[in-house]
C-alpha cells in the first residue's frame, strides 16, 4: 500500500486579522460567503496577505486541488493500492476516501473544503472527507504503518523516478510525502530516518511530483482489463 501525503499544505481559512481588509470583504461578497469562512487564496487576497507571516507561500488551495485530482484518478487508486491524506500548516489532517470523485471545478472544490472546515466531515451517510485537528505530522506518521518513508525534496539525494520503488514495495506499506507549498522548505519536522529524494534537478510542480510517484509505483495487482 502506498500512503501519499501532501504535507504542510497551504490550505486554511482567511485569518481573522484579515477579515476586514477591503479585498477580503469584496471577495466574500462576490462569492456569497463570510470573510472568515472563505479559504485564503493568494489569487484573490494578494494585497491583504502582504504583511501576513509567511504570506509569500500561503493561500494555495489550488495545489491541494490538483494534487488530489491527480492522486484519486491514478491507476494505483483504482487498483486499491493507494491511501491519500493532506496535512496543513496548522496541523490539521484531511483524510480522503479512495472512492471519492473529486469535483473538477476549482471554485466548487474551495466550497467543499470550506464546508469541511466548518463541519469536520463531508458526505453522508459515510463521509468522503474528514478533518482532524491538532494532528502534528509526527503523530500522523506514527499512526500510519510503513516500512519506508520517502520525502520528495529538491535538496534530497538525486534519484530518477523509476528507482523510487522496488517490486517488493507493493507487498508492504510505503509513505511518500510531497510538500504542499509553492516555495521554501517543510515546516513540520521530518523524521531522521526518512529518505529525502530529489527526482529532478529543477523544482517541480506538486502535481508533477505526484504524477511521477504514482506512475512508478509497482502495479502487480488485479488486472484492469474489462470483463
Amino acid at each position: 500500500m502506498l500512503h501519499l501525503g501532501l504535507v504542510d499544505a497551504e490550505l486554511e481559512l482567511v485569518p481573522k486579522r484579515l477579515a476586514g481588509h477591503p479585498q477580503v470583504v469584496e471577495a466574500a461578497r462576490r462569492f456569497g460567503s463570510s470573510p472568515t469562512k472563505m479559504l485564503l487564496d493568494s489569487s484573490l487576497h494578494y494585497a491583504a496577505m502582504r504583511d501576513l507571516d509567511g504570506g509569500d507561500r500561503r493561500g494555495r488551495p489550488d495545489l491541494a486541488h490538483l494534487f488530489l485530482l491527480t492522486a484519486l484518478e491514478s491507476i494505483p487508486n483504482k487498483l486499491g493500492q493507494l491511501r491519500v491524506f493532506v496535512h496543513t500548516r496548522h496541523d490539521e489532517l484531511i483524510r480522503i476516501e479512495p472512492r471519492t470523485r473529486l469535483v473538477r471545478n476549482y471554485n466548487r472544490f474551495c466550497g467543499l473544503v470550506q464546508q469541511l472546515f466548518e463541519r469536520g466531515a463531508v458526505g453522508e451517510p459515510d463521509p468522503l472527507l474528514t478533518l482532524e485537528k491538532k494532528r502534528p505530522l509526527d503523530d500522523v506518521l506514527k499512526a500510519t504503518p510503513h516500512e519506508r518513508l520517502i520525502v520528495l525534496d529538491p535538496a534530497g539525494a538525486a534519484k530518477p523516478p523509476r528507482e523510487l520503488f522496488s517490486q517488493r514495495d507493493e507487498e508492504s506499506d510505503v509513505v511518500a510525502l510531497i510538500g504542499g507549498f509553492p516555495s521554501g522548505d517543510y515546516r513540520s519536522p521530518i523524521p531522521a530516518g526518512a529518505e529525502r529524494v530529489s527526482i529532478h534537478p529543477d523544482a517541480l510542480a506538486v502535481w508533477t511530483v505526484a504524477g511521477e510517484v504514482l506512475a512508478h509505483y509497482p502495479r502487480t495487482g488485479p488486472s484492469l482489463q474489462r470483463k
